[in-house]
Parts: C-alpha cells; structure tokens; sequence
C-alpha cells in the first residue's frame, strides 16, 4: 500500500494569523478481483472464460480500476467529484461481481 500526503497551506496575506493547514490522505491500494478475492481465484477464471455478462462486468472493473489509479499516482488529472464517481462505480461494479461468483 503506498500513501500520499497532500498539504496546503492557506493565510490571509498582510496578516499575522497562523496559516490553515489542510491534509489529505490518499490510500492507493490494489484493488484488483485476484487481490480482493483470492479465495474465489478459480471461480474468477472459470466465469471470465464462461460467462460474457461475468466477463463484460470483470473487463469493466479493471478499466476503472486502471483509471482511478492513474488518477491517484498524478498520471492524469482530474476533480474530486469524478474520482469519487469511479470509486463508487468500482464498488458497484465489485458488489455485482462478488455476487456472481457466490452465485447469487
């Protein structure tokens, strides 16, 4: 896991008041199904060579998951607002996954 620190220092100029300071953490973690789910790791497989609607959901979530990394390492830029988007579009699309490979 790598974590990065952001910080920013904020005072009104002509001013003697201590500055604001503000942090932000970002956790970059792998987040990749084989790393999530290890114990489903032949399920993975079977479904991605058997199952297109298994295996449409999988390429998907990769896709995200690539995105929203290139996104936290500064590879590409980006707002708050559509980073938080892809990650709730990863969570959504992980919760479909883990069901399918319970089988539900």
């Amino acid at each position: 896991m790598t974590t990065i620190i952001y910080i920013n220092a904020f005072c009104q100029p002509e001013t003697t008041a201590p500055a604001i300071v503000l942090i932000k953490t970002i956790n970059m973690e792998k987040h990749d199904l084989l790393h999530e789910f290890p114990e489903y790791r032949e399920k993975i497989h079977e479904l991605k060579t058997s199952n297109q609607h298994f295996r449409k959901l999988f390429d998907e979530y990769h896709e995200v998951d690539h995105d929203i990394h290139r996104i936290e390492h500064g590879a590409e830029a980006t707002t708050d607002e559509v980073l938080n988007g892809l990650r709730i579009k990863r969570v959504q699309l992980k919760d479909n996954l883990y069901k399918q490979l319970q089988g539900l």
